[in-house]
């Protein structure tokens, strides 16, 4: 079987990273994969005909050769530096040339629809809603296509925009199993990387991003004791403009007493994020409500890493805990109570050990392989049509 993954590609993205652990875990599967690498530095100064243009190339390349397209979709992928109906126009563009071309596609839909409108155009909903049901609802009802959602949120959203329950299918973002590092791993991880053996390091990774909470995290951190200590490792989207990293350096800088046990690591090495991974004790995740979150993969490798997760109380971790109770919810912006959560958690070996042995068993069954084999499946399923 030869797959075409639609995707960005080897660049800082994290549905980049997620194509290529899918791949490498398919392709260990017998499934031939290549890319379709989606260049958004390149479709930035494309205007709207070049755009037409260049996933009209895409749609043509796609069409030829393979037995399934898979495109994982982001809606900026598809806007250039245009809007949302840019997106929604080039996305049904690539569908009716492949539905022409008789190729069975797939859709993983990374992000929840609701986050395509920011929230001062939520009034717009409906308006959008209908537009994107006049473009997609049919090329996807009338085609061999096949839609994925990574949890059963978005799965529902995806229905209230027209599409029949049985294109749609749940396949949550795959897990890298690992064995967690021993205590005297952990505890050479926390030396190498300058970290006192007796401090408890708080964890956040992935971009820097508004809607993660950081500040909140730090807020927390002013209320725990001295020996607490937050590591940030990541830095801002590549394609983003937001202020999060400048929100942090500025309360870092009205919070001088706190500020030495703060670490903003920013973008690092594979090996070196490993040692921070292994020097964590508590990963956080202290989500806002806002934009609604399809799912996270900081989240699902956290889950991963042997380590308890304290998570905010939003919709897609409620229904990763409710599944699996895998994590130690808290409300969104709320500083105290996550301080609180930080430290009942770790008085309690008993809840503690019982978060560790779920996310194991979450991570064993969510695994790349067991992911890769549920896509195959799938691929099969189109393909025997």
């Amino acid at each position: 079987m030869r797959v075409l993954q639609v995707s960005t590609w080897d660049t800082a993205c994290g549905i980049a990273d997620y194509t290529s652990s899918l791949r490498t875990a398919l392709e260990a599967s017998g499934v031939e994969c290549e890319v379709w690498a989606i260049d958004r530095t390149e479709t930035k100064y494309l205007s709207r005909a070049e755009l037409t243009e260049y996933f009209s190339d895409l749609a043509q390349t796609a069409a030829t050769g393979y037995d399934v397209v898979h495109v994982q979709h982001e809606f900026s992928f598809f806007a250039g530096e245009y809007g949302v109906r840019t997106s929604v126009d080039n996305l049904a563009l690539v569908l009716q040339r492949l539905q022409r071309a008789h190729v069975p596609t797939v859709i993983t839909c990374h992000t929840h629809p609701a986050a395509a409108l920011p929230r001062r155009l939520r009034r717009l909903h409906r308006a959008m809603l209908m537009y994107f049901r006049a473009r997609l609802r049919v090329p996807v009802a009338r085609g061999n296509v096949q839609v994925i959602a990574h949890n059963r949120l978005t799965r529902r959203a995806l229905l209230d925009f027209g599409l029949a329950p049985n294109r749609v299918h749940v396949i949550p973002i795959g897990v890298k199993t690992s064995e967690p590092p021993s205590d005297v791993q952990r505890a050479e991880a926390k030396r190498s990387l300058g970290f006192s053996a007796l401090s408890t390091v708080l964890g956040m990774f992935g971009f820097v991003v508004p809607h993660k909470g950081h500040v909140a995290a730090l807020e927390a951190l002013a209320l725990l004791p001295e020996t607490y200590c937050l590591v940030i490792v990541g830095s801002a989207h590549p394609h983003g403009t937001s202020s999060a990293v400048n929100d942090i350096l500025r309360w870092l800088d009205e919070h001088p007493a706190v500020a030495p046990r703060v670490r903003l690591a920013g973008w690092v090495e594979r090996d070196e994020m490993q040692r921070y991974v292994d020097a964590v004790d508590v990963h956080l995740a202290p989500y806002q409500t806002e934009p609604v979150l399809s799912a996270s993969a900081a989240v699902a490798a956290a889950v991963g890493s042997g380590r308890p997760v304290v998570a905010s109380n939003i919709p897609a971790f409620e229904e990763l805990n409710t599944e699996a109770d895998c994590l130690w919810l808290t409300t969104p912006d709320a500083p105290h109570e996550l301080q609180w959560r930080i430290e009942q958690l770790l008085k309690s070996d008993e809840r503690r050990k019982s978060l560790l042995a779920n996310g194991e068993t979450y991570a064993a069954e969510n695994s790349w392989a067991v992911t890769a084999g549920k896509h195959k499946a799938l691929y099969e399923s189109l393909l025997a049509r």
